[in-house]
């Protein structure tokens, strides 16, 4: 997936905007038979990049995550991310869960959870991250373009960072 990451800071206004496009979504969802790449057994592979500016320091973000429709709609998967350039290297491991209404014809709302393990090279503590994730997929052939809002808790802040984050993404895949 392609994730486009800002420098983390509070962004109620985007997280208003997502959950009204989510409750349009909803109300206005259209029955599809078609369950495309949300149809349980599909598999899905993304690539993610980008760059990111934190703590003062400019990152390249690389990685690689990878898909597995349990159910119709509910698809369970796991991330790779490694942020070069800056100093010190970070590598982060997620595992996660999706939710996505596939049902809707034309925007497919999602939700999601995740927990990350986070190693940070240079003498720093390793950290935790729980998360939360929601916004709107639209899906052409196998591959689908989402847009939403990240929620971060850090499990263990030493005080360097912030305890709760809010940013945007936007989000890429395609059914493998």
């Amino acid at each position: 997936m392609i994730h486009a990451y800002l420098a983390p800071r509070p962004i109620w206004p985007a997280l208003l905007l997502v959950m009204t496009i989510l409750a349009s979504a909803a109300s206005a969802a259209t029955v599809s038979a078609d369950k495309g790449i949300f149809a349980q057994g599909q598999l899905r592979g993304g690539a993610t990049g980008g760059w990111v500016s934190t703590s003062g320091d400019d990152y390249l973000l690389l990685g690689l995550g990878l898909g597995y429709n349990v159910a119709d709609g509910v698809t369970a998967g796991l991330d790779y991310e490694t942020w070069l350039v800056g100093d010190p290297t970070v590598h982060k491991l997620a595992p996660w869960v999706t939710y996505t209404y596939w049902q809707a014809k034309r925007v497919k709302p999602y939700l999601g959870a995740f927990y990350r393990q986070n190693w940070v090279g240079g003498g720093f503590d390793d950290y935790q991250d729980l998360g939360a994730r929601a916004g709107v997929f639209t899906q052409r052939g196998r591959a689908h373009l989402g847009v939403g809002v990240v929620y971060e808790y850090r499990l263990d802040s030493s005080g360097l960072y912030d305890q709760d984050r809010f940013y945007p993404e936007i989000r890429f895949a395609i059914g493998l």
